[in-house]
């Protein structure tokens, strides 16, 4: 009996050379990105159009207190937006959506997403802080 190797087998080879392919693509794909990144002026923003919505803070207790938040709000989640690392103040973001018309007041913003404490914006200060995703809005477009 003649012994059979994978050359008789056309459709297991593209099968083959389709894995290969696909893999070679991914991984080109994740050093351009990686590329950027790695550039002497590294692009980390993201320019999105979102709703702002403001939420009055709730401290540990559970209870719902008059300081106001802002949140740019993403299908995933909100993401609570840091002033003291931004670019833009309140008050400029409270102008812009006071000018928009209708509930829903969406904006679109230069953004970087980042991950750390919420509440601190002195590193020398050693309070207890609100960690996880947030947002800084380094420019209003529209």
């Amino acid at each position: 009996m003649k012994k059979m190797t994978l050359y008789h087998y056309p459709a297991i080879n593209f099968i083959l050379l389709l894995i290969a392919g696909m893999s070679l693509s991914c991984s080109i794909t994740k050093e351009k990105e990686l590329s950027v990144y790695d550039s002497p002026n590294p692009v980390a923003y993201t320019i999105i159009t979102a709703p702002i919505v403001k939420k009055n803070f709730v401290n540990k207790a559970g209870r719902t207190t008059d300081h106001v938040e802002y949140y740019i709000q993403r299908s995933i989640q909100d993401y609570y937006i840091k002033f003291c690392e931004s670019n833009v103040s309140i008050k400029e973001l409270n102008e812009k959506l006071e000018s928009i018309d209708g509930d829903i007041k969406a904006l679109q913003l230069e953004v970087e997403f980042r991950n750390g404490e919420w509440d601190i914006c002195d590193e020398n200060y050693g309070a207890q802080s609100r960690i996880g995703e947030y947002a800084v809005i380094l420019k209003i477009l529209k």
